[in-house]
């Protein structure tokens, strides 16, 4: 239960969110080109940042990693409707890059979960990551269309944060070696 709040709030920030930077920097007067691009950074940053961040949770707790990440991504989130420019592009390449460290530890977590079904259990997780980022997209644009899309960015925000702290809550690492 705790595994799949903390990925239904994750879904608004990762990937939920990515849908909707062409529309926010649109907003702001850029081209096509320069909105694709950091749509690109963002998206380029989080598989990078998914190696590292596993890594990390091999090494040290990974409960703590999954936390910093997504807390971490926060203040991009919050912030990046507010700045144009290089800054925004660093804001987006951190959001992506944080928000999407936890992505491989999560389908770690569901795997100790159903340790018999390893196979089945990572196209589980990885449909309801997806589902939910799906989900989460509705929901933006829902909510973007009564309070408007840079206030609903600063919402995604809180949910990274309840994300985060949730990751807490999770088994620890199971010693199987």
């Amino acid at each position: 239960i705790i595994l799949g709040a903390m990925v239904i709030l994750r879904g608004l920030g990762q990937p939920g969110s990515v849908a909707f930077f062409p529309v926010l920097f649109f907003n702001k007067g850029w081209d096509p080109a320069a909105y694709g691009a950091i749509t690109s950074s963002f998206w380029i940053a989080s598989a990078i940042s998914g190696v590292v961040f596993g890594r990390l949770a091999d090494d040290y707790d990974r409960r703590k990693v999954m936390m910093f990440s997504m807390l971490i991504s926060a203040p991009a989130f919050f912030l990046l409707p507010a700045v144009d420019g290089v800054i925004a592009f660093v804001l987006a390449v951190a959001a992506g890059g944080f928000s999407g460290g936890s992505h491989s530890i999560i389908v770690i977590l569901a795997q100790e979960l159903i340790p018999m079904r390893k196979g089945f259990a990572s196209g589980a997780i990885l449909g309801f990551i997806f589902g939910t980022g799906a989900l989460g997209s509705f929901i933006i644009g829902a909510i973007s269309d009564q309070i408007g899309l840079s206030t609903t960015f600063q919402l995604v925000a809180v949910a990274m944060v309840l994300a985060g702290l949730l990751s807490m809550l999770l088994p620890a690492r199971q010693v199987s070696e």
